[in-house]
């Protein structure tokens, strides 16, 4: 559903990847506007329950972190920004946490 909805975000977002090889693994979703010189990356987990959503966004920002998913932007002058966010979703609930890398 996400990656829908990034894909026709074409006037503000100009390099939209899904499942895309990104430092030592696989990030979910990056996209970068590289007019405003910031980069994106989400990482998205199923919860099994609504008690376990927060924890889930925050191991979602770990994995972010520990894959380094955002080292490619990191030695790239033309991006100032970096922002990670761990989504988690469980039925109809979802939590949202974010990071700002750069």
């Amino acid at each position: 559903f996400l990656s829908g909805v990034f894909t026709n975000c074409s006037n503000f977002i100009t390099d939209f990847k899904s499942n895309s090889e990104s430092g030592d693994g696989y990030a979910d979703l990056m996209f970068m506007n590289e007019r405003k010189k910031k980069v994106v990356i989400i990482e998205i987990k199923a919860s099994t329950n609504d008690d376990d959503l927060k924890q889930d966004t925050n191991d979602a920002l770990l994995q972010i972190e520990k894959k380094k998913y955002y080292e490619p932007f990191l030695k790239k002058d033309s991006i100032n920004t970096i922002y990670c966010y761990g989504i988690s979703f469980c039925n109809k609930q979802c939590e949202v946490s974010c990071r700002k890398i750069k």
